[in-house]
């Protein structure tokens, strides 16, 4: 028979026991305490209020561009927009109609989606003014304005190319508008609701609005002025000649500052086809051609300055006819021993190729690449194509004599103009820009960043 005194051994044990497992259960308990609270608590808290908020963006004022003398290029127009919150709409149907009458929309869609279980949804963005206003006085609970931007270029076809546009969401797609994408978008805004812990959404009178902050402002380097001279003499070569488009860049030798940049055929940055992307195309940066005459100044400038001639220096001509490499190179009018001098001015085939013979092919390859010749000038606007240079060990034996004379050569209008930049200056080769400040929204000067988007 067991004693009592085994009886309250064994009693005092299990209690021990019990209140050891206590003791580690609270233990337990209290470290995740202290891990969820204090380790974890701010990360929680974070994720928490992600959980019970949702923020739609709301796109924030680009940045003006000016020209050089502070005309408007492109700016944004404030202009509003008409969102709905479906959860406040009581009678479909009936906002609908009336809706559909002010906004120009079939009905039965446009019932069908502001009966949907959304937050948000857009009606019509950057509508006229007096359509947002007849909204506004049918009085619809749940559909709402919101002011938006609008791109607008108020020169209109002048620049286009060059400016490039912003889409529907403003962000910039092309030119400028690209380039500087980071630099003129500013920061977004938000439009934020709640929901409660099981996820059901909680529609206050009016959505929290933090507003978005403004882009900077590019000024350029461009004259509108020179930019529409140019353009307007551009256009009157086109029409003389009967070529299907053109290019005229206006650059200060000094510093690579673009005066201008005309590009036809013309495009206007506020009517975009999306059928024809190739009138967004700037050729002035992207297309090749061969430079023909005006590539003479760079076999000029290099013998010259290697001395393997003067510019009073005879040269043979041949009267207009030159037999090299199995072929016969002609000049546009006959010339006989002129001076050097004369053969530039005058242009003469015969005359340069034969100073490109005593230059030798090493000393022109160098010559070229030199001048730029066969990679990108690194102008801040993408899509700029590095050209058409072959190497040496792919020349023929009429190349030495058919490049200098610009043939067999690939170059684009921004190459040509930042090369004879270099003979105006003196011979240093500057890189060719369109922005020559960026400023802030108190009109200060800011470090500027070019080509964010490559």
């Amino acid at each position: 028979m067991p004693r009592p005194e085994d009886d309250e051994s064994r009693n005092r044990a299990r209690a021990v026991a019990v209140l050891a497992v206590l003791a580690v259960v609270y233990a337990v308990l209290g470290m995740r305490v202290v891990y969820l609270q204090v380790i974890r608590g701010p990360d929680l808290v974070h994720r928490a209020e992600r959980q019970h908020e949702k923020a739609i963006a709301v796109e924030a004022e680009r940045g003006t561009i000016y020209d050089r003398h502070g005309n408007v290029l492109a700016a944004d127009l404030t202009v509003p927009s008409l969102y709905a919150v479906p959860p406040l709409i009581d009678n479909p149907e009936s906002i609908a109609r009336e809706l559909a009458v002010v906004l120009g929309l079939d009905p039965g869609p446009l019932a069908r989606r502001l009966a949907e279980p959304r937050a948000f949804i857009w009606l019509s963005r950057r509508v006229d003014p007096a359509v947002a206003k007849a909204v506004e006085d049918l009085g619809a609970e749940g559909v709402r304005l919101m002011p938006e931007r609008r791109r607008i270029y108020p020169k209109k076809a002048l620049l286009g190319q060059t400016l490039g546009f912003a889409g529907i969401d403003h962000q910039g797609l092309e030119g400028l508008e690209r380039a500087y994408d980071r630099t003129l978008r500013g920061e977004k805004g938000w439009l934020i609701y709640e929901r409660d812990g099981m996820g059901q959404r909680l529609f206050p009178k009016d959505l929290r609005y933090v507003a978005p902050s403004r882009g900077a402002d590019l000024a350029l380097t461009i004259d509108e002025v020179v930019q529409y001279i140019s353009e307007r003499e551009l256009d009157a070569a086109i029409a003389e000649s009967g070529a299907e488009g053109g290019t005229i860049i206006v650059m200060d030798p000094g510093d690579g500052g673009v005066l201008a940049m005309a590009v036809r055929p013309a495009f206007n940055p506020n009517d975009v086809d999306a059928r024809k992307p190739a009138s967004w195309r700037n050729r002035a940066i992207t297309d090749l051609f061969e430079p023909g005459s005006t590539f003479k100044v760079v076999v000029a400038a290099a013998a010259l300055d290697a001395g393997v001639v003067h510019p009073d220096d005879l040269i043979d001509c041949e009267r207009g006819a030159w037999s090299i490499a199995g072929g016969v190179l002609h000049d546009h009018e006959p010339l006989g021993r002129v001076p050097f001098s004369d053969v530039i001015a005058k242009s003469s085939n015969i005359g340069v190729a034969k100073v490109a013979q005593r230059l030798g092919e090493a000393r022109l390859a160098r010559a070229m690449v030199a001048f730029g010749f066969g990679r990108k000038t690194g102008i801040d606007l993408g899509g700029e194509v590095s050209g058409r240079l072959k190497p040496t060990a792919r020349w023929s034996g009429r190349s030495l004599a058919t490049m200098a004379i610009g043939q067999e050569v690939g170059v684009t209008a921004i190459q040509l103009v930042t090369a004879y930049a270099a003979v105006a200056n003196g011979g240093r080769l500057v890189k060719p820009h369109l922005v020559g400040e960026v400023r802030d929204q108190k009109g200060r000067a800011q470090p500027i960043g070019r080509l964010e988007h490559d």
